[in-house]
């Protein structure tokens, strides 16, 4: 079971995201939606997405299409940072691989104390 949840913090300019289970593609598109529909929402939100409990895909065509999905979306938000929390199943994923090479704004963290210092850092 998927369960992907989200706070915005404007006083840390921060998004935290949380996502426990299968991560399917199409789940993770429309949940993107829901976090760029909010009005908290504003270009330039650090974001960090704890995937310790995540499974990702590894199907070749959904790891493109998720990975080109979150790459493109993220070049249309300005300046922010992009910590990935990753635990011992998603440390390794191609998905993942394919997203934290794709940009010097992201970051792969083994803790979220990490995460929260990277991207507090200017």
């Amino acid at each position: 079971m998927t369960n992907m949840n989200y706070s915005i913090n404007l006083n840390k300019q921060t998004i935290y995201c949380k996502f426990e289970g299968k991560i399917e593609p199409e789940a993770l598109v429309k949940f993107i939606s829901e976090i760029r529909s909010n009005p908290e929402f504003h270009n330039g939100l650090n974001t960090i997405a704890d995937f310790q409990e995540a499974n990702i895909s590894e199907d070749y065509m959904e790891i493109n299409m998720l990975a080109d999905y979150i790459i493109n979306n993220a070049t249309n938000r300005g300046d922010f940072k992009l910590a990935v929390i990753c635990g011992p199943e998603t440390i390794n994923s191609v998905t993942l691989y394919k997203i934290l090479t794709s940009d010097k704004h992201v970051k792969a963290c083994l803790n979220e104390q990490e995460a929260l210092d990277w991207v507090a850092k200017r």
